[in-house]
């Protein structure tokens, strides 16, 4: 153990190096003891991933103090426990974790849901038509029209008795119809 102004920090891992060879790739399941008083909490989640073996990137937002007693835990629900008690919330690119505020986080994937949507939105229209057996096409209109994007639209072949459907992208178009 070594003692700090802060408090007390104590280290340990219990060893579970059968686990880290199976799956190298992965952050083992490695244990900690863990006692800070009043510690920074950019140290205590620096520590928990240095105990994780895992990359970590810490958003300048993440800041203030903690305090916290954990025995023979597994340091990913000791890192869920300090990232809940801060309001904070992490996201995996790759081989890192990005460690920021729930509020940034919910942003930016948000950002990217909507980035991702008028990216298909602003893709190729596709045609698929598709063949209706045991109903009318014309009275499956309604419910299709529900499910195309606002750039879709369908139309009725009377004489196959077939909706021809337009869409943005075909994947989504065969996806949404099950095609």
């Amino acid at each position: 153990m070594a003692s700090l102004r802060a408090g007390l920090l104590a280290l340990h891992l219990v060893a579970a190096t059968a686990a880290w060879a199976d799956a190298p790739r992965l952050p083992p399941n490695g244990r900690v003891r863990l006692e800070v008083v009043d510690g920074d909490i950019r140290n205590v989640i620096r520590l928990l991933g240095e105990a994780g073996q895992v990359n970590l990137v810490l958003s300048e937002d993440v800041r203030g103090k903690v305090t916290l007693k954990v025995d023979d835990v597994d340091w990913r629900e000791a890192l869920g426990s300090v990232l809940a008690q801060r309001k904070l919330g992490i996201e995996r690119m790759g081989n890192v974790i990005f460690v920021d505020t729930l509020e940034h986080l919910t942003h930016r994937s948000e950002m990217r849901s909507r980035r991702i949507e008028s990216q298909k939105e602003a893709g190729p229209l596709a045609m698929v038509i598709i063949p209706v057996r045991y109903a009318k096409a014309e009275s499956l209109v309604p419910i299709v029209r529900g499910l195309l994007s606002p750039r879709g639209t369908v139309a009725v072949d009377k004489r196959t008795n077939s909706l021809i459907v337009t869409d943005a992208a075909a994947e989504a178009i065969r996806e949404r119809f099950a095609l």
